[in-house]
């Protein structure tokens, strides 16, 4: 099983612990693609917040699910 795991926020240290944290709870043989969003806060506190976080997250599994996209 492979999994595209996004951080809806642009924090890299959160980012390492969500990665941290799927790398333990996959099952054996999974694969994980951990992505930080493009641009957006640092942390999401709002609504606002949210809304410009759901679009940089949009991107990326536009992005990863695209026609001739690269499987990795």
């Amino acid at each position: 099983m492979k999994l595209l795991v996004i951080n809806p926020n642009i924090s890299a240290d959160v980012t390492a612990l969500i990665e941290s944290e799927a790398l333990r709870s996959a099952a054996p043989g999974t694969r994980l693609l951990v992505r930080t969003a493009g641009h957006g806060v640092e942390y999401i506190e709002t609504r606002f917040e949210s809304l410009i976080a759901a679009g940089a997250v949009a991107e990326i599994v536009a992005e990863h699910t695209r026609p001739g996209a690269d499987p990795r």
